[in-house]
């Protein structure tokens, strides 16, 4: 049986946290810069067109793949966090699950090609070729899990890495070969199958499984009882993602598309970010949120977390929309300068949505995680009425449009649930004199200062002054910083744990 993993207090704990915390980010990063290298070498290689029917196609998965995954990430990491002695049966009846969902969607995607009218075996085949890639990455989500919840994320590190590496270098090859779209999904698709038995290998060799005692069915029972709310949600919050993919395609074309995607592309990898940073606390989250007695202290991180994640994405977001036509130029080319406007639009989402990835991770350690689905069709809803209407008339803008609208609701509805069951954050108070500070620079910045090298010297004038303006209304301190960091160090001992 394998040892639970050892709770140091004060800094021994807190060092496995930043140490955690430091190669979670180190993958992300990793993973952000290997997507934004395949959508250049895709974009800049196969053209607009093309790269916009790589778009949809990808889409078609991602949206799919949440179906495959079932929401069991969330929940593995829960459960083997609070006992670390069912590792082996809970990652065992996950991955099962994974596989069984994975056949049932690939029963369900029959009927893409037919609903967007595609025609031709080679996009049909490149379908089916990106749900077995997300299959794979579902189930080294999986093996993952339980590395955080052991809280040696450097494994999980590793591990993703190591799968993105072999993407760029199958990538490489197609391109370097000319070969098509189809060949490209199929070079994917090796790559993650080498990630995969990869990440079982690591899984072996680290020493974390002992044998299975639980029943198989039982705990794929429980899993799925425990997650399919996650995975509704998460089903949902990929079918807003693409929603508006969808609807280019099906109302304009893969051009449309291909402006739409080049934005987003850079947008969504930004927005992982925050879930990236809080991964690491999930364990310690997943304590404080099953004792009633530690909500308090559960409270004061929620509202120093959230409040810092708001000051940090406002004057960031700014500067991109400021420079979008420079990003997407230094990233795409001049074929691809239209997506400025949505880059301009969208940036506008990392705000609701970094919050937001806490307010999910919340809601799961307080055991309210069905609450996400009611939060989640809001924001499904809000897209799809106002992307309806919108994209006809407005195309690339109109769908950008009702994405932020959407993204707004979703985070104005999950606060709501924190605050009802956890308690209030006071974000108004903390949140009014930044964000009027950001929208007056940017309003100013954007109507009144055109060359970028008086923009350039505009965002250092107005980042000093976003600093001082926080620093005078007392909206952030070197105390308040301090306590955010020592509630790292006060939590409460596991079982199996040692002083």
């Amino acid at each position: 049986m394998p040892k639970p993993s050892t709770m140091d207090s004060g800094g021994g704990h807190h060092g496995r946290i930043a140490r955690n915390s430091f190669y979670i980010f180190l993958s992300r990063f990793v993973e952000f810069g290997a997507g934004l290298a395949i959508v250049v070498l895709v974009a800049n290689h196969f053209g607009v067109r093309e790269f916009g029917r790589f778009s949809f196609i990808r889409a078609v998965a991602f949206v799919l793949g949440p179906l495959m995954m079932f929401g069991t990430m969330r929940i593995v990491v829960r459960e083997i966090s609070v006992d670390k002695t069912r590792t082996a049966e809970i990652l065992r009846a996950a991955l099962v699950l994974n596989v069984v969902m994975s056949a049932a969607t690939a029963v369900f995607a029959a009927g893409v090609p037919l609903m967007f009218r595609l025609e031709g075996p080679a996009v049909t085949t490149s379908i089916y070729l990106a749900l077995l890639t997300q299959s794979c990455l579902a189930m080294i989500s999986t093996i993952n899990a339980g590395f955080i919840a052991h809280e040696i994320a450097n494994f999980a590190a590793l591990v993703s890495i190591t799968n993105r590496v072999l993407v760029i270098a199958a990538l490489v090859v197609v391109i370097g070969l000319q070969k098509d779209l189809a060949t490209l999904f199929g070079g994917i698709l090796c790559a993650n199958f080498v990630g995969l038995m990869t990440a079982l290998l690591v899984l072996k060799l680290s020493r974390i499984l002992s044998d299975a005692k639980g029943m198989l069915w039982a705990n794929m029972k429980f899993l799925f009882r425990e997650s399919y709310p996650i995975a509704a949600v998460v089903f949902l919050v990929q079918g807003y993602t693409y929603l508006n993919t969808f609807l280019l395609r099906y109302v304009h074309d893969n051009w449309h598309v291909a402006m739409f995607e080049a934005s987003q592309r850079i947008i969504l990898p930004l927005s992982l970010i925050s879930t990236s940073i809080l991964l690491a606390f999930v364990p310690m989250l997943s304590r404080l949120g099953k004792d009633p007695q530690t909500h308090e202290q559960l409270l004061k991180v929620y509202a120093s977390t959230l409040k810092f994640f708001i000051l940090l994405t406002l004057p960031a977001c700014a500067v991109v929309a400021l420079f979008a036509e420079p990003i997407i130029l230094l990233i795409y080319n001049e074929d691809f300068i239209q997506a400025a406007l949505s880059l301009r639009i969208l940036i506008w989402t990392i705000v609701p949505l970094f919050a937001n990835g806490l307010l999910n991770f919340l809601l799961t350690a307080l055991y309210k995680q069905r609450l996400l689905l009611i939060s989640n069709v809001a924001c499904f809803v809000v897209n799809a009425v106002f992307g309806v209407l919108l994209v006809k008339e407005f195309g690339v803008a109109g769908v950008s449009l009702a994405a932020l609208l959407a993204f707004v609701i979703l985070f104005g509805v999950n606060y709501h649930f924190v605050n009802v069951h956890l308690g209030c954050a006071q974000l108004i108070p903390m949140t009014v004199v930044p964000a009027l500070t950001t929208l007056l620079f940017y309003g100013a910045a954007s109507f009144f200062v055109a060359r970028p090298v008086y923009r350039l010297v505009g965002v250092m004038l107005y980042l000093l002054v976003y600093v001082v303006i926080l620093w005078l209304a007392r909206i952030i301190s070197w105390e308040e910083l301090r306590r955010l960091v020592d509630s790292q160090r006060r939590q409460p001992r596991v079982a199996g744990s040692r002083p």
